[in-house]
């Protein structure tokens, strides 16, 4: 993952083809990782960021050929944190560059919040020693 001012990118192990991604918008952060709401036990990278926006707009798309944009936020400026969570990327990656059918999935979860360091929550997949982790 690699985070910018008013941007992330998020890697997968999928070279071309799709992935499954999810998203849900909170109204306060959500639980940590041992928590029954968490909903991260099946992902072996969850990491978090924030970011600031003076507009209040956040967009997902993919920076090659895909599906449209998705408008994740609207009208909302401020600071946002997002919690990332990748579960699939190795096997995806095992399987050669091109899927025709999503292999791994990720799940966004995104909050008002203020500014703080990335953090890495948990970090156990090849994907993502190979394109380097965030700090702990």
């Amino acid at each position: 993952m690699d985070v910018a001012a008013q941007s992330a990118v998020i890697t997968t192990g999928t070279d071309y083809g799709p992935v499954k991604v999810e998203w849900h918008v909170l109204t306060n952060e959500p639980g940590g990782l041992n928590s029954s709401a968490s909903q991260t036990d099946a992902f072996t990278e969850v990491a978090e960021f924030s970011m600031a926006f003076d507009v209040g707009e956040l967009w997902l798309f993919s920076p090659f050929s895909g599906p449209p944009p998705v408008h994740l936020l609207t009208d909302d400026p401020g600071t946002w944190r997002t919690r990332v969570h990748a579960r699939g990327r190795d096997l995806a990656a095992s399987h050669g560059p091109v899927l025709t059918e999503p292999i791994e999935s990720h799940l966004l979860l995104l909050w008002k919040a203020p500014m703080k360091p990335i953090q890495l929550l948990r970090g156990t997949d090849e994907v993502g020693k190979q394109f380097g982790r965030v700090p702990n």
